[in-house]
């Protein structure tokens, strides 16, 4: 279902997206509004004043210009105000900027009638840059609030990856239960009850058997592994063919040792990724770099000198699993440095989820 925007623009609204203070001189813009500034002024001065110089035009419209960077200045002095202060403290400034021009233009009859009449540039002297630094706070909430959304979607995506990881794992968990001891516990009591006479004793055995696939079936199977013991069957099992190697970050140890999920996620990833490595690119070297993140993840980088890997969208259990476990799985070939690249950032579950 699609979000469409909201309608309301309410300056509650839209003040309620920012911080509780702001820093007023990042909001005043002379720059930005002294071209409309001096279009305002040069038209109202032409028309009220055609005979006068245009010297004295130029004279109010830098005056104006000048004193709102004076202001500009001196707010960097001040400390963070209240964001729903901001803007009442941008009107004030820019009515003290337009005041001196304000008076001046006045006094160029020093009439009743151009008194009142010079009030419309004084408004328009304050509405003009409170206008852009109004614009500045809306592009500024904006801002804010694509990258709170990137922040919450980033979020869902690594809430809904660890879900998917427990899944997997507890799949492949009960898998391993059903074709191990189950399966084992079941083929033995079904060939002991083909055996001949069924004695006491087979009968015990049999007994015996069943119990041990209920016992498997009516508790959850245990995941845990040893983390160095499965980096060293891993190079062991590759040993003379392959060279592997593997680069971890000062905190991932200890993220490693301390986080069952981390530890099953990385033993399933990095088999399935040196397997594929050797068996369709032909790679003898390869090499792991694994670094903690500030979103929680680890960055998984893993680069072999195979062949280059095809383009070819080919969906096979490898790649589900990889899908399933790791966040933005991705495979590429880096002409830059000749080899192949697998990167992808491993999500780490709260502690309260270990």
């Amino acid at each position: 279902m699609a979000i469409m925007p909201a309608r309301s623009h309410r300056v509650d609204s839209v003040i309620s997206s920012f911080p509780e203070r702001i820093e007023i001189s990042t909001l005043l813009r002379p720059n930005t509004a002294l071209p409309m500034m001096a279009l305002s002024y040069l038209l109202f001065a032409l028309i009220m004043y055609p005979d006068k110089s245009t010297l004295y035009t130029d004279v109010g419209i830098v005056a104006n210009w000048g004193l709102l960077w004076l202001i500009k200045i001196s707010f960097r002095f001040f400390r963070p105000v209240r964001t729903n202060l901001a803007v009442v403290f941008l009107a004030a400034a820019s009515g003290l900027a337009v005041l001196p021009t304000y008076i001046y233009l006045a006094s160029l009859q020093n009439t009743t009638s151009s008194w009142i009449l010079s009030g419309i540039y004084f408004v328009s002297g304050i509405t003009i840059p409170t206008s852009f630094a109004w614009s500045s706070l809306l592009d500024h909430a904006r801002t804010l609030a694509e990258s709170q959304l990137r922040q919450f979607v980033d979020q869902i995506q690594r809430e809904n990856k660890l879900f998917e990881q427990a899944l997997w794992l507890s799949k492949n968990a009960w898998t391993s239960t059903l074709h191990g001891t189950v399966q084992s516990a079941l083929t033995a009591a079904l060939m002991r009850s083909k055996m001949g006479p069924l004695d006491k004793q087979t009968i015990a055995l049999i007994e015996s058997d069943l119990l041990r696939a209920v016992s498997s079936l009516s508790q959850a199977p245990t995941l845990q592994i040893n983390p160095q013991d499965s980096f060293n069957d891993l190079l062991e099992t590759w040993a003379g063919i392959a060279e592997i190697e593997f680069t971890i970050g000062d905190q991932v140890a200890d993220i490693i040792t301390r986080t069952v999920r981390v530890q099953l996620v990385l033993n399933e990833v990095c088999k399935e990724l040196v397997s594929n490595a050797i068996r369709h690119g032909g790679a003898d070297r390869i090499n792991f770099e694994i670094l903690s993140l500030p979103n929680q993840n680890l960055s998984l980088v893993c680069t072999n000198n195979g062949s280059k890997p095809s383009t070819s969208a080919n969906s096979s259990l490898g790649t589900e699993m990889l899908s399933q476990l790791l966040i933005e799985p991705k495979l590429r070939w880096d002409a830059s440095i000749g080899l192949t690249v697998f990167s992808a950032q491993v999500p780490v579950p709260d502690a309260a989820s270990h």
